[in-house]
């Protein structure tokens, strides 16, 4: 076992090691080590593009989801969905900049059309899609987004 004082002298160590070993198999007259890098590279560039392919989808699910929290907060304060309501939410939706999503209501609890009762249900389904393409492959993927709340609003 190596005692190193410390810790900038065991990377300086390391790394030194590395560099060595490094530079003994570059110095092979084979070309293997060549072949084997040039696949790890664009294996390695292949993952990367991948992940950057499907990280916006995850962003997109949030946007969605924050957006149907949002959607069932307004119904739960306002005590339903009256025009005012409504117009809060498409303007939210215009600041959110998503496209036109249809948020189904049909599982929350409403009386008397459109009002909803204390301590009543409120239950917000957003379905849409995503589109997009890996490598040329155009693919969509399929998102369910709910969002439940609680009026806060009592109607005598």
């Amino acid at each position: 076992c190596l005692f190193v004082a410390d810790k900038q002298t065991f990377i300086f160590i390391r790394s030194f090691f590395m560099y060595c070993f490094l530079k003994k198999k570059l110095k092979e007259k084979r070309g293997g080590v060549y072949i084997e890098f040039s696949f790890v590279l664009i294996m390695f560039m292949v993952i990367i593009a991948i992940i950057v392919a499907i990280m916006p989808i995850f962003a997109y699910i949030h946007k969605i989801n924050v957006y149907a929290n949002n959607i069932a907060r307004v119904i739960s304060v306002e005590g339903g969905l009256t025009s005012e309501t409504i117009y809060r939410i498409e303007e939210y939706r215009e600041k959110m900049e998503l496209e036109d999503l249809s948020p189904d209501y049909s599982r929350s609890d409403f009386f008397d059309g459109y009002k909803v009762q204390l301590n009543n249900e409120i239950v917000v389904d957003i379905t849409t899609g995503y589109n997009f393409k890996i490598i040329g492959i155009p693919i969509n993927i399929p998102i369910a987004v709910c969002a439940v709340s609680r009026s806060e609003v009592y109607y005598k």
